[in-house]
């Protein structure tokens, strides 16, 4: 690699951190309504693989619930097993919740 280009690289790959720190950290809260939250991140991430969203949950849920990650579609929540469906009051008002993307499912977990 030239050596003009090395700070760029390294600020690239210091942004990536970054960007994987905000998404897999609670460093903002849910908006949306009732069992519907909304993530809305500084860098719209992709729905990849095992990718962590976390969140300060703006509501608790009242049963089933989805998560639009960067209007990217609303995605069904469901808890470890992968099958069932959020029951009632899974996420409390102010909980910190974190999500993991399970594409085979098509799904986001709660971890």
């Amino acid at each position: 690699m030239l050596g003009s280009a090395v700070n760029n690289s390294a600020r690239e790959l210091m942004a990536a951190i970054k960007r994987d720190w905000n998404r897999s950290h609670v460093t903002i809260s849910s908006t949306g309504s009732a069992n519907a939250y909304v993530l809305t991140y500084s860098n719209a991430p992709t729905l990849t693989h095992g990718m962590i969203f976390s969140f300060k949950a703006n509501f608790a849920n009242t049963g089933a619930a989805t998560a639009n990650v960067n209007s990217l579609g609303a995605v069904s929540i469901v808890l470890i097993d992968g099958v069932t469906p959020l029951p009632a009051g899974a996420i409390l008002n102010n909980q910190h919740v974190h999500l993991e993307y399970d594409s085979a499912l098509a799904k986001l977990v709660m971890l």
